[in-house]
């Protein structure tokens, strides 16, 4: 907020000011240790440099939450559902593919304090009617 109040509404804008030298860190009202985290997380996002995908994979594990469906077997089976992710689940009718989609997205948009709270695309490709579940 107090990059945007002195008129440095980008990352850009901040990267240049600090590379020619400007004293970013006195014009917003910020430390240095501050505009240098700010500094290092744009670098970060923006930059491409090569990573090991064990490296990737990793940090992203590290980010991601994992859900449980609310049926043990099938959390010990395949260790829950990952969030940051497409799921697919498939199986024969009335195996209970559309109670677990179900409880996945209660579970993620109820705000009861112990689950998350996000949004939730429910994507169906049997071209059947939810109306009634």
């Amino acid at each position: 907020e107090r990059l945007s109040l002195a008129g440095i509404k980008t990352g850009e804008s901040l990267m240049l000011l600090a590379a020619c030298g400007q004293d970013v860190a006195r014009q917003v009202s910020m430390t240095e240790e501050e505009v240098d985290s700010v500094l290092d997380a744009i670098t970060q996002r923006f930059t491409a440099t090569p990573r090991l995908a064990s490296e990737a994979w990793m940090d992203w594990k590290c980010s991601a939450c994992q859900l449980q469906t609310g049926c043990s077997a099938f959390d010990e089976l395949v260790g829950g559902i990952f969030t940051d992710e497409v799921t697919e689940l498939v199986g024969g009718s009335s195996s209970g593919k559309t109670q677990v989609c179900m409880s996945l997205a209660v579970s993620m948009t109820s705000g009861d304090g112990e689950s998350l709270v996000g949004t939730v695309a429910y994507l169906s490709s049997g071209g059947g009617n939810l109306s009634g579940q």
